[in-house]
């Protein structure tokens, strides 16, 4: 990703949901980015990832501001954010049209919103996927493959002697 195309020098980077941080350590490596703000509501993660995840990626642990708190309210004054990055946690959030008024608010004129590893699918349609592959994956495991190989399928051409019981690529 082209993170000098998405913010000023200096820019001041929400990493909201940071989980393990790892991407708030990487972004600290980015020498346009002044600061970092790791959020999320794990004091764990917070206390005991941020530090050594950051020196892991070779960060800069003197770039981040660590915040435990919950995604609303956002307690960061208004348009004082430059990029706000969102990795794999905004389909955790319980209230999200309450959650995107507050980036608009905190966001500075020009700044920007970045999604990462979301699905735009619903709920429902997010947990039938899920159910399905959970399915597909156990029949796997007990060794019922032909069940699922249908004409088309990546393994309905292959002999079933070199099928392979194993989940993965």
């Amino acid at each position: 990703m082209d993170w000098r195309a998405l913010c000023r020098d200096g820019a001041r980077v929400l990493d909201l949901g940071c989980g393990a941080v790892w991407l708030t350590g990487m972004l600290t490596r980015k020498p346009h980015i002044g600061e970092v703000v790791a959020w999320d509501s794990s004091p764990r993660l917070i206390r005991e990832m941020l530090p050594a995840t950051v020196e892991l990626v070779e960060g800069d642990i003197d770039r981040v501001e660590p915040v435990c708190g919950e995604f609303v309210p956002l307690l960061v004054a208004d348009g004082s954010v430059d990029l706000v990055v969102i990795s794999s946690a905004f389909h955790l959030a319980e209230r999200p049209r309450e959650l995107l008024d507050e980036l608009r608010r905190v966001l500075a004129p020009g700044g920007r919103l970045v999604l990462l590893n979301e699905t735009p699918w619903s709920r429902l349609a997010m947990l039938t996927f899920t159910m399905r592959t959970s399915a597909a994956a156990l029949l796997n495991l007990l060794g019922r493959r032909a069940l699922l190989a249908r004409p088309g399928h990546l393994a309905a051409d292959m002999p079933s002697t070199t099928r392979s019981s194993a989940i993965g690529p």
